[in-house]
């Protein structure tokens, strides 16, 4: 398929739809070896800044949860200097693809 407005630039393939009552993603075990991790998210969506997060963000999450893929979206935003709590890495381990929105505050991410 061809990119375009209102388009795809890929399609999404044979991704399974989420079941209605998952475990939250903190509840899900993990192994200590990446092989044998369990995937819990599709996607997860690496952005930085507010204006992201309200703007075109809020749609690709909205379009992708309608769709059935399960999505990561950090809620909290990370300020320079902060490390990766523990539960945002999980997530980043625990998703099939990441899905980087570049902007220009993104290259001013911890």
């Amino acid at each position: 398929m061809r990119a375009g407005v209102g388009k795809p630039f890929v399609q999404m393939g044979n991704i399974p739809r989420k079941q209605a009552h998952q475990p939250s993603a903190l509840s899900v075990a993990s192994s200590s070896s990446s092989s044998n991790l369990k995937r819990y998210y599709h996607v997860f969506l690496s952005f930085r800044g507010t204006d992201v997060r309200d703007g075109i963000l809020s749609h690709l999450y909205a379009g992708l949860d309608q769709r059935g893929i399960h999505t990561f979206m950090d809620n909290e935003e990370l300020r320079k200097g902060e490390q990766i709590s523990p539960a945002l890495m999980k997530a980043i381990e625990e998703s099939r693809i990441a899905v980087i929105i570049f902007t220009e505050n993104y290259a001013s991410s911890p």
